[in-house]
Formats: structure tokens, C-alpha cells, sequence
């Protein structure tokens, strides 16, 4: 029982770990990207298609993660000669990859709301964009 409760502490310290990288992530993207989101709604793209296209960069970033993670995963425990039965079930790949996408979504909404505030009109002021 204690080894069961101390792997579910670490699964869900790493469910934290995905929030936590995925939202600095991509803030720190969209800080970066400051300035060319405001020259984007400078030139009359609105804050809906921007945060409609991060959250397509949320997506992609994440499934080829756990796409990676599962080849690589595979890949090791046909490596292994491990006697403890170990495996990969599909079912258990897709929930979880479900879940991590969902919070890596629901982490980015710090990066979404920032692109959905940029002011276009910085893009007219001096030094208003870098």
C-alpha cells in the first residue's frame, strides 16, 4: 500500500511538472514574441485567431511529446530483459496523453489571455515594439 500511495505521488508530482513547464513555456514564447504579435494586430489579425493559433502550437507541441515519450518507452522496455512484466498498454497511452494535453491547454491560458491584451496600437508608439 505505501509503494502504491508513493507512485501515485509521483505521478501526480509529474501531472504538476507538465503544468508548470508547459504554462512557462509558453508564456515565456509569447513574451518573446511580443513584438511581432503587435505588429500581427497592427495589421488587423485579431486576438481570437492569435490565441486560436498558440493553442494549436499547445497541441502539437504536446502530442509530439507523447508520441515521442511512447516510441521511446517502447523502445526501452524491448531493450530490457526485465523479468518485472513491465508494458505499455494503448489505452493507457491515449488517457494519459488526453489528460497532459488538457492540463498543458488549461497551463497555457496565462499565454493565451496575455495574447489576447495586446494593444495594437503599441505598434505605433515609440518603442513600442522592439
Amino acid at each position: 500500500a505505501s509503494v502504491s500511495q508513493s507512485l501515485g505521488m509521483v505521478v501526480v508530482l509529474c501531472f504538476f511538472v507538465v503544468v508548470v513547464v508547459a504554462g512557462l513555456f509558453f508564456l515565456i514564447l509569447t513574451v518573446q514574441k511580443a513584438s511581432s504579435l503587435t505588429l500581427l494586430r497592427a495589421v488587423g489579425v485579431g486576438g481570437g485567431a492569435l490565441a486560436r493559433a498558440l493553442l494549436v502550437q499547445v497541441v502539437v507541441v504536446v502530442l509530439g511529446g507523447v508520441v515521442v515519450g511512447a516510441v521511446l518507452t517502447v523502445a526501452a522496455l524491448s531493450a530490457s530483459n526485465s523479468s518485472l512484466g513491465a508494458g505499455l498498454a494503448a489505452g493507457g497511452v491515449v488517457r494519459t496523453g488526453l489528460l497532459v494535453l488538457v492540463l498543458a491547454c488549461v497551463a497555457s491560458l496565462g499565454a493565451v489571455r496575455r495574447v489576447l491584451r495586446i494593444d495594437p496600437a503599441r505598434a505605433l508608439t515609440p518603442g513600442g515594439i522592439a
